[in-house]
């Protein structure tokens, strides 16, 4: 009786010590790297934008230090900022998204499809854009 016990104690404590990747971590694993610029849409005029439309591209990187990077169409650094990934309600459809918060103000919905990622910004009137994997 007393070996049973000590099986279930050793059990309960193997369960409890694993731990499991939350789908957080894994969104932000997805996130990190090089993105290319493709389109913005939205916005409260409606409007599409492209690098044809615009007559260049940018980049933006995603860090595992935490760090968002863009870079102008010079190839120079014009924003270095904070992200935060976590799970939240979407305000755009009320349900469980994946998040990506720049510097505590900015909020988007994002998801990662093949080497494509649509970000879509947390506001009603706010912008949907889209970049691919370099």
């Amino acid at each position: 009786m007393k070996s049973v016990f000590h099986v279930i104690i050793i059990a309960l404590f193997g369960i409890m010590g694993c731990t499991k990747t939350t789908d957080e971590n894994t969104a932000s694993a997805d996130l990190i790297g090089n993105w290319q610029w493709v389109k913005t849409s939205g916005g409260i005029a409606g409007t599409i934008q492209t690098p044809t439309t615009l007559g260049y591209t940018y980049m933006v990187t995603y860090t595992k230090e935490g760090r968002f990077l863009q870079y102008d169409k010079d190839n120079k650094l014009a924003y270095d900022e904070s992200y935060v990934v976590s799970r939240a309600t979407s305000i755009l459809d009320n349900k469980e998204r994946d998040m990506v918060t720049l510097d505590a103000a900015t909020t988007f919905s994002f998801e990662i499809r093949n080497d494509s990622l649509f970000l879509y910004q947390e506001a009603y009137d706010g912008s949907n854009v889209t970049f691919i994997k370099k």
